[in-house]
């Protein structure tokens, strides 16, 4: 399994200087801002994320390093778990070294800081975890040049509707009132979902997305055991 992790790290060596290359953009852009939160650690990191498993799976299907590993006595569910440690791995070593920057930028002076970015911290990697659970497991299904342009019609269209939203909502609110008050059930709702410690929100979202991973790695070990094409 060590073995197997390392071989990924090596694959992306050449990628260090990106990455480094991002840290360095990141640190200057919060030394000159006065404002900071997680936000601008968790998108640079999600861009080493995304990168690395592209990378990574892409080096794997172009040298056929997959072939040759199916030919030793390694089992399958090895394969797919050794990737899914190396992503998290990834993504757990970027988010301490950005935050370690963020820190002696000054970005958790106060008690409210380090609930706020704490709490940003796990709704987006939540949202990432989501992501990551669907990448991964197109990738075992049907290779990575189809992932790849799945995944570029994904982004396309996120960025469409980003870019049309404004539309959308000054559309909705020309059709429909919404002057009133909420739906009696939504105001409950929202009074119960209010009445949380930031805490548990911050473990909720922790646990839902490493269930989203444990779910998303069992379903590519199930579809990279049924692949033949390789």
């Amino acid at each position: 399994m060590k073995q197997l992790i390392l071989k990924d790290f090596v694959i992306q060596k050449r990628s260090a200087y990106m990455y480094l290359a991002i840290g360095l953009l990141l640190f200057f852009y919060m030394t000159a801002m006065d404002q900071y939160n997680m936000i601008s650690v968790m998108i640079p990191v999600f861009i080493i994320v995304y990168s690395f498993i592209n990378r990574s799976m892409h080096e794997d299907e172009k040298n056929h390093a997959t072939r040759l590993l199916l030919c030793l006595p390694v089992p399958r569910a090895t394969l797919v778990k050794a990737k899914y440690a190396s992503v998290v791995l990834v993504a757990v070593c970027s988010t301490a070294v950005l935050s370690l920057v963020g820190l002696l930028g000054g970005a958790f002076n106060t008690r409210d800081d380090r609930v706020l970015n704490l709490l940003i911290t796990a709704v987006v990697t939540c949202c990432y975890s989501f992501l990551v659970s669907i990448l991964i497991p197109m990738v075992y299904k049907i290779g990575i040049a189809r992932a790849q342009t799945y995944n570029r019609l994904f982004f396309i269209g996120i960025g469409i509707l980003g870019g049309s939203s404004g539309a959308l909502i000054n559309a909705l609110r020309s059709r429909f009132d919404f002057s009133g008050e909420p739906p009696a059930w939504l105001q409950r709702l929202g009074d119960v979902l209010a009445g949380f410690s930031p805490y548990v929100w911050i473990v909720g979202m922790m646990l839902l997305s490493v269930l989203m991973l444990l779910i998303s790695m069992r379903i590519s070990i199930r579809y990279f055991e049924k692949r033949e094409d390789i």
